[in-house]
């Protein structure tokens, strides 16, 4: 029977492409002709041209681009090359410009001119872009124009822009058909007119220090977006008229799809208890700051089987039982932030069910003479097999956790061998781990049993030891083993 070389195989060679990053993929070119035709499509997808040293490994050049661009489906670049700009992608879907410019004023305007005209027909001629984004100071009249004109934008986000008030109407006109919005640190003059209608197609919107516009019509432009699902909105002039508003929406049943939140520093405990009674799930909650509390995390009880991203640091009403009862209730969290648990409420409660963790952010603390919980507190860890990043940094030295004695003393997750460390062997996708603030002892033969066991670690932030000597010991052992040693923090 004749044998099949597997990696011979299309199919098998188109999957293992999607796991593969872009340096590999160009060394796959050279193998073979099969393999070249297998991977070059991928090589190709996603280019990043900048000014600066191309990090990726891949810097085409204009001739390379022009020969290849029926293969570049994602752009992003700040370069002001004429001939990459003449080019036309006929299925370029995703666009990242960042418009630069000189600190010098007479030559920085000279450049603005030059690349507005650039980024103008750039855009004419790939009118295929679905999803634009735009870094730039400001913008010139006429791109509003043009960025009307692609029919098949779905995706805007912007930058640090500035919306001039005779450029409005454009702006909001574009709006019209987008399913995403995305303003971060921009400015827009004129508020929307009320005669203009809805969003009909507004799916995800994040309002980020908007400047222009006052926060009762920021308000006006959620308002007009009956099928949000996803809103970030932050505001520095928040004011508790316009968040009672807000809530008030909410459970009018304005927006019935909305299951994702993130709204930082505002919201009450009974404001929170009112948007999650009232809303079908909520999937996502990023509510650093909050006033959250027990009113909400009652609320929130009933959306424990399909929450996946939990926000809650700096939530001072939290306590060690809540975020203890969301570990073992909550089956779908990938994301968990907090202020931290008892390790004694972890063992009195039941098994965890968060199998799917991937970026757990709570501290473990433990009480005088609980020593002989750390093993119990490693095994419970040890079932989160997915984790890629685990963070157990506390910067505060009085009341790391909220609820308890204002002078409690109390310990840290010790990562030392003597202490159950060996029980995370089967952490293999651990990437980063954070262990700031928290006076651990550990020598060189945990870190040596770090980079042996968790072969896709790449960086540790802050001190494994409070001794600066065996810092300088660990930081030359993981840096052989390329692992970034962040001990300054």
């Amino acid at each position: 029977m004749a044998t099949v070389d597997a990696l011979k195989i299309p199919e098998i060679n188109l999957l293992i492409a999607r796991y593969l990053e872009r340096p590999h993929l160009v060394a796959c070119l050279s193998v073979c002709k099969t393999w070249h035709q297998t991977f070059l499509p991928f090589v190709w997808k996603r280019i990043i041209i900048g000014t600066s040293r191309f990090v990726e490994g891949f810097s085409p050049s204009p001739e390379a681009m022009k020969q290849h661009r029926g293969l570049v489906q994602e752009l992003q670049t700040d370069d002001l090359q004429l001939a990459l700009y003449a080019i036309h992608y006929p299925n370029l879907r995703t666009l990242q410009l960042t418009r630069p410019f000189e600190l010098d004023a007479e030559s920085g305007s000279q450049v603005y001119r030059q690349t507005d005209k650039l980024v103008e027909a750039f855009l004419s001629r790939n009118p295929s872009v679905t999803k634009l984004t735009l870094r730039c100071k400001s913008s010139p009249r006429t791109i509003w124009g043009t960025i009307s004109h692609l029919a098949g934008l779905r995706e805007l986000i912007l930058h640090e822009s500035f919306i001039k008030r005779e450029d409005s109407d454009d702006f909001w006109s574009v709006c019209m058909q987008l399913e995403c919005l995305e303003l971060h640190d921009t400015t827009v003059e004129s508020r929307r007119p009320l005669s203009a209608g809805n969003f009909p197609r507004m799916r995800k919107l994040m309002l980020s220090s908007v400047g222009g516009l006052s926060t009762p019509d920021q308000l006006e432009v959620i308002k007009d977006c009956p099928l949000l699902k996803d809103l970030q909105w932050y505001s520095k002039t928040m004011t508790a008229v316009s968040k009672n508003m807000f809530v008030l929406h909410v459970a009018a049943g304005l927006w019935p799809y909305l299951e994702r939140l993130h709204m930082m520093n505002i919201l009450g405990d009974s404001d929170l208890a009112t948007i999650l009674d009232a809303q079908q799930q909520m999937t996502f909650l990023w509510l650093s700051g909050s006033g959250f509390g027990p009113l909400a995390f009652q609320a929130l009880r009933r959306h424990f089987g399909v929450i996946s991203e939990l926000g809650l640091a700096d939530c001072v009403n939290v306590t060690s039982v809540m975020f203890r009862d969301i570990l073992c209730s909550c089956p779908r969290m990938e994301f968990l932030v907090g202020q931290g648990v008892l390790a004694k409420d972890i063992v009195e409660g039941g098994p965890w069910v968060c199998r799917s963790m991937r970026d757990l952010g709570l501290p473990i603390w433990f009480g005088a003479g609980e020593e002989s919980l750390q093993p119990k507190i490693f095994q419970r860890l040890s079932e989160l097999v997915l984790l890629e990043q685990f963070d157990m940094s506390v910067f505060q030295e009085d009341d790391p956790m909220p609820g308890l004695d204002p002078m409690p003393d109390l310990d840290p997750l010790d990562f030392r061998l003597q202490s159950g460390l060996g029980a995370l062997s089967g952490l293999k996708r651990l990437r980063v781990l954070t262990v700031s603030g928290t006076r651990q002892s550990a020598d060189i033969k945990e870190a040596a049993w770090m980079v042996s066991n968790w072969r896709d670690l790449e960086v540790i932030h802050g001190r494994l030891n409070e001794i600066d000597d065996y810092n300088d010991k660990l930081e030359g052992l993981l840096l052989y083993h390329n692992v970034f040693y962040d001990w300054s923090i």
